[in-house]
């Protein structure tokens, strides 16, 4: 199991897919896994 996301990266993953981003498009940009900005998994 991986390390928690800070509040910072939550809040930037969050943003960017408020503002229109897809949830994988997101995940690779910030990099982390798919599955977590999609069902808000762990760390979310």
């Amino acid at each position: 199991m991986g390390q928690p996301l800070s509040m910072d990266l939550r809040t930037r993953l969050l943003a960017a897919i408020d503002a229109g981003m897809s949830c994988r498009g997101a995940a690779a940009r910030f990099g982390v896994a798919p599955s977590t900005a999609i069902s808000g998994g762990p760390g979310l």
